[in-house]
């Protein structure tokens, strides 16, 4: 072969060398891109039975609407709990617009809780508070309030405006709210439910990624 043909096959060849090495060193490259997004975070459900209902608030303010799992399928997560142990007869979970849940403790004036949201104040700042095992008034669960306990009803509602004080009359007769005294929103949109659920973030592999290394590797 003349020195000319030698010299250019020789050049040609580390041209060819030099575009695979390229090729090699670009699909490196791409497997190095792809795999800084192999994995993705996102949340996951983890959920506790209840072998009671709870109340939960249903309106649009108290709910999350959380892209889970790997599909990132949107699920509702109800996180206001407005009475964490209830036990009204009949109520069907999951149901909102169920006149019966109007009795639920999260709508009772004789609570701590609505007292204290009605007046503004804790119950202990009340006048002339004091633990009472008589009285109608704190009707808490122990672990939610002081239990039952009284105060100076009367110099209590010098503080309000005429009309809160004639307000508050008709809570006492009445007993309950038509309004949640934890959430404020309608007993028409809250709702029993027997299971409390955690969001917590978990790392997961993602497919399509993981496809698009694999075709990479596969055409070098």
């Amino acid at each position: 072969m003349p020195m000319a043909g030698t010299l250019n096959l020789i050049s040609n060849n580390k041209k060819a060398v030099e575009s695979v090495k390229n090729e090699i060193d670009s699909a490196e490259g791409e497997i190095y891109e792809f795999g800084k997004s192999l994995t993705f975070k996102a949340f996951v459900f983890e959920t506790q039975n209840l072998d009671h209902p709870i109340t939960v608030c249903a309106h649009t303010d108290c709910k999350k609407f959380v892209p889970v799992g790997k599909t990132q399928v949107t699920n509702t997560v109800y996180d206001v709990i407005c009475h964490d142990h209830c036990n009204l007869k009949g109520v069907p979970t999951e149901t909102i617009n169920d006149e019966r849940l109007v009795t639920c403790r999260a709508f009772d004036f004789n609570t701590t809780k609505a007292r204290e949201s009605f007046f503004g104040l804790p119950v202990k700042d009340f006048q002339g508070f004091r633990l009472s095992s008589g009285s109608v008034d704190g009707t808490d669960i122990p672990h939610n309030g002081p239990g039952r306990w009284t105060c100076d009803w009367e110099e209590l509602k010098k503080s309000l405006t005429p009309a809160d004080r004639k307000l508050f009359e008709e809570l006492r007769e009445q007993k309950f709210s038509n309004l949640c005294w934890n959430c404020k929103h309608s007993f028409k949109q809250h709702m029993y439910i027997t299971y409390t659920t955690n969001v917590v973030q978990k790392e997961f592999l993602s497919e399509d990624v993981q496809a698009n290394i694999n075709n990479i590797k596969d055409e070098k």
